[in-house]
């Protein structure tokens, strides 16, 4: 005999709160809207807080428990969206699990945050290598071009690093221009 699903409707979960649970509630989300809060201020995390999670989690990526360090700065990038490089070492970690896809994501959103910065598209073209999607790692590359051009000369530490990731590019551009001659361009495979 299999079971039958009950036919009980499911009540409302928003029925079981007070008037002033409802006008906490109501609160909450106003200042998430107008104010921009983060769930880390809404649930009560300090920055103190945070910054002791962003350890823990730098912690384990530099351990290489990249598992551990991509559930701790899910945490992080869910707690507060606005923090560029907690969406960073989420990308980071995802990405050395080999979750290319979903690394790439994360990258996404960390471009968004940080238009200035030309690590998150970089990496965004290792995982576009990494699936060997050759047209995706090009138009990362054009982004660091772009990033790096139109912030030269902005600051030295910016330009040491900026030189670095240039440096990266052009290995990962050569990689990509490789990988798409041995490809017939016709067919979108290797050749024969």
């Amino acid at each position: 005999m299999s079971e039958q699903p009950d036919p009980t409707p499911v009540d409302d979960p928003l029925d079981f709160l007070t008037d002033r649970d409802l006008l906490t509630v109501e609160e909450l989300a106003r200042k998430c809207l107008e104010e921009g809060a983060t769930l880390a201020d809404v649930r009560g995390y300090t920055d103190d807080e945070m910054e002791a999670v962003y350890r823990f989690a730098h912690n384990a990526y530099e351990q290489r428990k990249y598992d551990d360090a991509a559930k701790l700065f899910h945490f992080l990038a869910e707690n507060d969206h606005t923090e560029s490089r907690f969406w960073m070492g989420l990308g980071a970690s995802l990405q050395m699990t080999g979750g290319h896809e979903e690394a790439l994501a994360a990258y996404g959103v960390a471009a968004l945050l940080d238009a200035t910065n030309p690590r998150p598209p970089l990496h965004a073209a290792e995982c576009y290598l990494a699936l060997r999607d050759l047209e995706g790692g090009r138009k990362a590359l054009d982004a660091v071009g772009l990033i790096c051009e139109a912030t030269a000369g902005e600051a030295a530490a910016n330009e040491a690093d900026h030189a670095d990731v240039a440096s990266r590019a052009a290995v990962l551009s050569a990689a990509i221009e490789q990988a798409g001659q041995a490809l017939d361009p016709s067919q979108g495979r290797p050749s024969a």
